[in-house]
This record gives structure tokens, sequence and C-alpha cells, in this order.
């Protein structure tokens, strides 16, 4: 199946047609979707469909486990390539705020760095070249808000300094609601750990990538 019809496809989903996720399934459009993006990563307008596809297919819950590491770090290589063009950077935080959702691994793939990809790092990078456009400010603060819900990525989080990146993003959009509900839910919760810091004689440890 080509990318243009796994694309029509896509674009008639809505969160409430289930039919079409097990459909998507059925047709293995997954699979062609991550075929496409990784053979043409370089061309934005592959990338911009792919994401937007991914996205999609994330909704419906078409993923597995096995598959959410690929997926993150094909993302992420993307994000990196395509790092100033809106409607992508867009797609690809759209894609990132649910999958991590699904799986804590998600999170912690996004902050291990992969071949000196710090996948946090582009992200608040991606806030500084676009911070006048408050769509792509507020699906980058949703990527944060979905991270924040692991106690296990919070500590990282604060040891990376996000709470500069969210209080910058709050002051300049103070008079933007959504925006700033986002960024208050996810100071909250870092706000939340740092005031309890675990025990020096927690023994848990950070899931193994």
């Amino acid at each position: 199946m080509s990318l243009a019809h796994c694309a029509d496809s896509v674009s008639s989903w809505t969160p409430s047609s289930a039919e079409n996720a097990q459909i998507a399934r059925s047709e293995g459009s997954l699979q062609t979707v991550l075929q496409v993006l990784e053979k043409h990563i370089q061309n934005g307008d592959v990338v911009e469909s792919s994401s937007a596809a991914l996205w999609a297919l994330s909704i419906h819950k078409v993923l597995n486990d096995e598959q959410f590491e690929d997926i993150t770090l094909l993302l992420i290589e993307a994000f990196d390539l395509h790092l100033r063009k809106e409607t992508i950077v867009k797609n690809i935080c759209l894609a990132l705020s649910s999958l991590i959702r699904m799986s804590q691994l998600v999170a912690f793939r996004i902050l291990v760095p992969d071949y000196d990809r710090n996948g946090l790092a582009l992200i608040i990078q991606s806030y500084h070249i676009h911070y006048t456009d408050p769509e792509v400010v507020q699906d980058i603060c949703m990527v944060f808000q979905a991270m924040a819900q692991y106690e296990d990525v919070v500590a990282d989080l604060i040891s990376q300094k996000l709470d500069v990146t969210l209080n910058n993003i709050k002051m300049k959009f103070a008079s933007n609601e959504d925006i700033v509900t986002v960024v208050d839910s996810t100071l909250s919760k870092l706000q939340t750990a740092d005031a309890n810091p675990p025990n020096e004689g927690d023994n848990s440890t950070m899931v193994s990538i």
C-alpha cells in the first residue's frame, strides 16, 4: 500500500472511528508508514505525512510495545532533521504526546541520547525556534505534560531544567489559557516531585533502554 493511500485513509479517521483502526492494522499501514519514513526521512513532505499518519495510528492504539522504541527513534531523527518546519514539529509533537501516554518507554527513549540526539533537548530547542507560534508551542507543551505523568521521568525533567523553559513559556503566553493550563499542570508535577525527593534508601532505578 502506498503512503498516499495510507495518508488518504488517515485523513478520514477520527478518534471515534475504531473500525478504521482495525482496517489499518489488517492492511499493514503502520509498517508501510515506517518503511517510507525511514527511507525518505530527508524529504519534508514525506515526513509531514508520515508523522501525521503515525499520530492517527497511535490515537487508535494500533501499536504494540515492541514497536514503540523504533517509532520513537525515527520520530526523533525526523524532528532533528526538520526542526525548523512548523507543520512537521507540530505533527511529531502530537504523535509523541500520544505515544508517551501509551508507554513510559517512549518518555525514557526521548530522555536517553541516541547518536548524539537528546530528544528532550531537541524539543526544548524547537520551542526557542517556534516561540512566536502559539499552536506549535501548545503541542510542544503537550509533550512535556505527557512525560511528566510518570514519576520516574520527572526527576530527569527537573535535572534538565525543564521548569526554566516552562516558566518562560508561561510568562510569554500568559494570556493564552490553553497553554497556561498545560504548563501549570506540568509545573505542578515537577514542583511536587522536587519538594518530595525520593529517600536515599529508595532502590528504584530507571528502566534500562
